[in-house]
């Protein structure tokens, strides 16, 4: 059983497009507008739904394997997550953060209260979140499975949850978690001043679009579904029932990316919560379970004074641009013997065996050892301070991390860009999310304007503005339709 079922939506064209407001088609807080999409987009019932998608391929292509145990399934990450923490708490190596020993949230806050039989899970909805400005993304770090594995042609739809249980009658748990889903192909049908729009299951998410102008067609339809919920208020029943279709044709089992938490970590040796925080990665791994997975474009918080860091960042920079090649990862996935010597002696010392003085977690499952993260640890302050690059390069890093992006470089003291809520009110977002705000992490300052940006493509791609016009200077994914981009494919 998929949660989409048939979902179908319907424009009238012969209506104005209406102008786009952010907080109804990009970043939807406010409960009245999502409470058609709650009671049956549960946590639990999403990854449960992914369970069933896997079993399907286990039958078709693993005929030998056992089938998962779906009660297990949805369990896994979090039992990952609290596995990794077990193991970070006990590790006497060098270890992330300040925070020696924190609470196991996953053991604690979820898997314990998470009773048999409850397919929804000990979670509560917070944000939809239309991430169509990563149209073109894809994931290069290889090793992905399903929807992991493929490129995002047209963005990501997102679903943000938190814990259904505060620290105490007026403060919510500070936890979230992210489940996160390509968009896929739609097709679309005119009758008159109609168009239905639905699923079109003969797309091929690998092979692409064929060419430029279907891309273009393919954005456009999905951006005319976002942006027609700015024609009506949260409360209408139009609005909820649109919005609900919309998450049924995205959030489903073959479309899962991945699953991110976030939260403010909790001091055992002080019984309170810290100034730190602590963000990690689930995708599936080669037995098709969720696991953790070193983070994207998190190199180990130690390796900012290094040779090692900077001359990947080099590598992976795109003069004409003046930013990264948008496949940037860091470079290459297993550290050289010279780069693990340089890091050892950077991030704690060389008295232990191999890894040396690396953090915790840094081998690979291949052999050897990586520069990006297993997970971050951070505080609200943290400074990504790269040595010998120019402002430029270490602000684009900096703002490409977990850390950087949650704290210094977009001015969010309080981390979270969607923050937990209580029961009966709407989550609230950071001023990143909410408008212009003026940010000085480095002595350089900026002004961050990302609402109105993802507004600008939203209605870009709603109109079908062809980016390859903007070549070389900027979304670089959007003009490169093949995999991976290359520059001299274009123009």
């Amino acid at each position: 059983m998929s949660l989409n079922g048939t979902a179908t939506i319907t424009l009238d064209n012969s209506l104005q497009p209406p102008a786009i407001v952010n907080d109804r088609s990009l970043v939807i807080t406010k409960q009245a507008g999502y409470s058609s999409v709650k009671p049956l987009f549960t946590l639990g019932r999403m990854l449960k739904d992914n369970g069933n998608f896997i079993n399907y391929h286990i039958c078709q292509d693993r005929p030998g394997d056992p089938l998962k145990d779906l009660e297990k399934f949805v369990r896994n990450p979090f039992q990952a997550g609290a596995n990794d923490v077990n193991e970070h708490n006990a590790w006497t190596r060098v270890k992330f953060g300040a925070i020696p020993t924190i609470r196991n949230t996953f053991q604690e806050k979820i898997l314990n209260p998470w009773t048999a039989g409850d397919e929804n899970g000990p979670f509560r909805l917070l944000a939809v979140v239309n991430r169509m400005d990563i149209a073109g993304d894809i994931d290069s770090r290889g090793g992905g499975n399903f929807a992991g594995s493929e490129r995002r042609w047209f963005g990501e739809g997102r679903l943000v949850f938190g814990l259904n249980q505060d620290v105490d009658g007026s403060t919510p748990y500070p936890m979230t978690l992210i489940m996160e889903y390509r968009l896929p192909a739609l097709k679309e049908t005119t009758v008159g001043s109609n168009t239905t729009y639905e699923l079109d299951t003969s797309f091929d998410n690998v092979a692409g679009p064929a060419g430029n102008d279907a891309w273009r067609d393919g954005r456009a339809r999905w951006a005319k579904l976002w942006r027609e919920l700015s024609r009506y208020p949260h409360t209408d029943a139009r609005y909820k029932a649109l919005l609900l279709n919309i998450v049924k044709l995205f959030a489903t089992g073959d479309n899962l990316l991945a699953l991110r938490t976030g939260e403010r970590v909790y001091d055992t040796s002080t019984s309170s919560f810290a100034n730190e925080f602590e963000y990690r990665e689930f995708y599936h791994n080669d037995q098709w379970n969720l696991a953790t997975r070193k983070l994207r474009r998190e190199p180990i918080l130690c390796a900012q004074g290094s040779n090692s860091l900077k001359n990947r960042i080099l590598e992976e920079w795109n003069p004409a641009a003046n930013d990264f090649h948008f496949t940037f990862m860091l470079g290459e996935r297993k550290l050289e013997q010279t780069e693990v010597d340089e890091l050892s002696a950077l991030c704690g010392n060389n008295q232990y065996p191999s890894p040396k003085g690396l953090p915790y977690g840094q081998d690979l499952n291949s052999g050897g050892y990586g520069l990006r993260a297993k997970f971050t640890r951070f505080n609200s302050s943290t400074l990504w301070t790269i040595s010998n690059v120019n402002e430029t390069r270490r602000h684009k890093t900096a703002a490409a991390t977990c850390s950087g992006c949650h704290s210094t470089e977009t001015g969010n003291s309080t981390v979270f860009h969607i923050s937990p809520r209580l029961a009966g009110e709407d989550a609230q977002v950071s001023a990143f999310l909410t408008g212009p705000v003026q940010v000085n992490p480095n002595g350089t300052p900026y002004t961050l304007n990302e609402l109105a940006d993802r507004s600008t493509m939203l209605a870009n791609f709603a109109a079908r503005y062809d980016y390859s016009l903007d070549y070389p200077a900027s979304h670089e994914q959007l003009y490169c339709n093949i995999n991976p981009c290359s520059q001299t494919t274009y123009p």
